[in-house]
């Protein structure tokens, strides 16, 4: 892959999305069934804010000259620049810019996301 494939980005496992969509869900129910609105509706609205954060936000997206990494409202909260594409590597299964970890849990994030990028940085 070239620098022409970027951006490149990388989500969230949908399965963990789904997972806590259906506990959200579980959760309101109840709630709504035994009229326990404080604390379990809460909770479970709070759940259902996060599945979908992780069912349609990225964790992280690779561009021309600097790695982003976002929250599950979408917003950037770090950034990690690079001058050229050799300056990202992937050690141990984590993505490093410059020597410095970009911190998302591999085993939360989509593997086919994680594949494309990997083929993207061992050229």
């Amino acid at each position: 892959m070239s620098k022409d494939a970027l951006p490149i980005t990388v989500g969230y496992n949908k399965i963990w999305g789904g997972l806590m969509l259906v506990c959200a869900a579980f959760i309101l129910g109840v709630a709504l069934l035994t009229g326990q609105y404080f604390p379990q509706a809460f909770t479970g609205t709070i759940l259902l804010v996060v599945s979908l954060g992780y069912l349609t936000q990225p964790a992280f997206v690779v561009t021309q000259n600097e790695v982003q990494v976002r929250n599950l409202l979408g917003m950037t909260l770090r950034t990690h620049p690079f001058e050229k594409l050799s300056q990202l590597t992937v050690v141990g299964g984590k993505l490093e810019v410059k020597g410095t970890p970009v911190r998302a849990p591999r085993w939360l994030l989509a593997s086919g996301d994680w594949e494309r990028l990997e083929a993207l940085v061992r050229g």
